[in-house]
């Protein structure tokens, strides 16, 4: 899990808190840490602003079309834009990463409280701060790594955060993951998040192979699975032990993982 045994809630609600009595500090003015907390999850969580109520099944339709259609994560759009027909991928077109600071700023605005512009980017990052220091990583990952780069596999990282990349890269050195692996690739950089193909494509041209050469691991279906297979790539499917299985649509065949693991170490079995 993300923070080990803490729950999600109980980190944001850590860091919401320290954040509400910095805007105190700051302006004067006090925010409700609940108010806050509703307000900054809306803005910045994942598959969020949404208008379809079958949004998983409308995503899996179009990136079987996406598949189908051959539409590679390098060429047909452009990457940096994510330029998909938006008549023929009306939600994949919307994946769009939230600018955390902006989140942050437009939640504190919603309860009444402007922050000046030279203070919002420093309150945003130490907010965004506290909630990268709840990370956890797994018992597993960091002996995992090191085996499967004497392998020679070449390893990197694509995450769907609205997090600034400073903010990821300073947890990534601070656990030992970061020198670990050759690149990472984060949606609060490219903009686009999983499954969008852009994010892919950033992907593979950092790793420099190409979509059948690469194994995309992660415990998300649409995004570590549904994704990466739409644009050519293998999946394998995690789901660790203890932790909820993803929630996941009717599965067509052409979006079934290769296979599934339940603990990282035993990607050393499979490859």
């Amino acid at each position: 899990m993300p923070f080990g045994d803490r729950r999600r809630e109980e980190v944001l609600g850590e860091a919401a808190a320290e954040l509400v009595q910095k805007v105190l500090y700051v302006s004067g003015k006090h925010v409700e840490v609940g108010f806050f907390m509703t307000s900054i999850k809306d803005r910045i969580d994942g598959l969020r602003m949404m208008p379809n109520p079958s949004l998983q099944e409308d995503l899996l339709h179009e990136l079987s079309l996406l598949k189908r259609r051959g539409i590679a994560p390098d060429k047909g759009q452009d990457k940096k834009r994510g330029s998909l027909d938006p008549k023929l991928f009306p939600n994949l077109s919307h994946l769009r990463e939230a600018d955390f600071t902006s989140a942050v700023r437009d939640s504190l605005k919603g309860a009444g409280v402007t922050i000046d512009a030279g203070l919002i980017t420093p309150v945003a990052l130490e907010f965004a701060a506290k909630l990268c220091g709840g990370y956890k990583t797994y018992p597993d990952t960091l002996g995992t790594l090191d085996t499967l780069r004497k392998r020679g596999f070449t390893l990197g990282i694509v995450s769907n955060t609205s997090i600034p990349p400073e903010i990821i890269d300073r947890y990534l050195l601070e656990s030992g993951i970061l020198e670990r692996v050759y690149f990472r690739v984060l949606s609060s950089e490219t903009g686009w998040r999983k499954p969008h193909p852009a994010i892919y494509g950033e992907a593979l041209d950092r790793a420099g192979v190409s979509p059948e050469e690469t194994l995309f691991v992660g415990d998300r279906f649409l995004e570590d699975v549904a994704g990466p297979k739409s644009v050519g790539m293998k999946a394998a499917l995690c789901r660790f032990e203890g932790t909820p299985p993803p929630e996941m649509p009717e599965l067509p065949d052409e979006f079934m993982p290769d296979f599934q693991i339940s603990e990282l170490w035993e990607l050393l079995t499979r490859v």
